[in-house]
């Protein structure tokens, strides 16, 4: 069982869940005891208001625009720590967690202060979605690590995924929070970096589960513009200075090859065009990326 001196708090950053939120909430209060915040990023899809009707005793607080995932997790975090949580479960309203999961998570923390996050499966049928992430500076991207057998021990990840993540107070007081800069995708990847060049560990834990409905499919082209754009950020800002060199010449590169495909009208083009353009136009001067594209 949890110590009674520790406060964890659960942070959900919502943004139109077309109902999802609802499930998510029901989960946590019939499992749990702990105090829920909902941080709301301007939806408008009257999904919150069926839940302040329905929990009423939950915390609530209401951006006026949609300020994305980083921002608005900051938000929540930082009022959480105001009302002295020791330990905060940042949890996407498609998302809920095993009746057991926060107690597991929470236990490996209290042994080592970190990041950490259960085994995610897909809600629709069973099959791994997160058990630990890779990082490739090689190629660029960040991606899922899906072990074909779940080690039965707590193990690194190169990051751990916003989805379902638990973070000690400790680390938020050495590492701050997330860099806002992200809009959405990869700002976990950025945080657990930053936590690990402070010592801290960013673990999977076999023995804490839960489950994901992940709807950012239905996005499309918004999707992929939001993954380019914040993987462009990403890299720039936290690939190894040996391989600098290699960065540059390959987001030349990728961006000479997004201008071709938006030319020749390929399939997603102009969100990935478009992605590179919002990039250059705030970072151009400062990566030497080409600037007359």
């Amino acid at each position: 069982m949890i110590d009674l001196k520790e406060k964890i708090i659960i942070v959900i950053v919502h943004f139109n869940s077309c109902g999802q939120l609802l499930d998510c909430v029901e989960n946590f209060t019939k499992n749990r005891n702990n105090d829920i915040l909902i941080v709301d990023n301007a939806s408008t899809d009257g999904t919150l208001e069926k839940c302040e009707e329905k929990y009423k005793e939950l915390s609530y607080i209401k951006n006026s625009k949609n300020l994305g995932f980083a921002t608005g997790a900051n938000i929540g975090t930082k009022e959480a720590l105001k009302l002295g949580a020791t330990h905060v479960l940042l949890c996407n309203p498609d998302a809920v967690v095993e009746k057991k999961c926060v107690d597991e998570l929470v236990r490996e923390s209290n042994k080592n202060i970190g990041v950490y996050s259960p085994i995610i499966f897909h809600k629709r049928d069973n099959s791994i979605w997160f058990s630990g992430g890779v990082i490739n500076y090689i190629r660029q991207f960040a991606t899922h690590k899906n072990l074909s057998k779940i080690l039965q021990k707590p193990y690194q990840s190169d990051y751990i995924s916003g989805c379902v993540m638990l973070i000690n107070k400790e680390v938020f007081e050495s590492v701050g929070f997330f860099d806002e800069d992200f809009f959405l995708y990869y700002e976990d990847a950025d945080f657990s970096l930053r936590a690990q060049k402070k010592g801290f560990c960013t673990k999977i834990v076999p023995s804490a589960v839960a489950f994901h409905d992940e709807q950012s499919e239905k996005m499309g082209d918004k999707k992929i513009y939001f993954l380019v754009l914040a993987g462009l950020i990403f890299f720039q800002k936290n690939t190894p200075l040996y391989l600098r060199p290699w960065w540059l010449f390959y987001t030349n590169i990728r961006l000479i090859n997004a201008f071709l495909r938006f030319k020749l009208n390929k399939k997603h083009a102009d969100a990935v065009w478009k992605a590179f353009k919002e990039y250059k136009n705030k970072n151009g001067k400062k990566t030497n990326i080409i600037s007359n594209s």
